[in-house]
């Protein structure tokens, strides 16, 4: 079966913008770290509004609906993430 130059268009736009509006991790790991760091745990206001993020960024390759990168973003990660080097990452005692 031979692909047309509209659908290689068309599974190239697609893919480009798949690769571009991926976050699904960088939601994931924004939420784990700023609920491992609040009192409030999952429960804050800023870990509600990733877990929302969260959702739509699975969804993403079914609806194509990208997620806004507006969403908090985590100031330091805890130890076990593995990001020493990269932010200050907090140590448990």
């Amino acid at each position: 079966m031979f692909l047309t130059t509209i659908e290689r268009l068309l599974f190239l736009k697609f893919f480009v913008d798949h690769i571009l509006n991926n976050i699904l991790g960088i939601v994931c790991n924004a939420h784990m770290a700023l609920a491992d760091e609040s009192p409030d745990g999952p429960y804050d206001p800023a870990c509600l509004v990733l877990a929302a993020k969260a959702s739509q960024a699975v969804d993403f390759s079914k609806t194509g609906v990208p997620v806004e990168r507006d969403f908090p973003r985590a100031e330091s990660y805890p130890d076990y993430m593995g990001k020493v080097g990269i932010l200050q990452a907090f140590v448990y005692p």
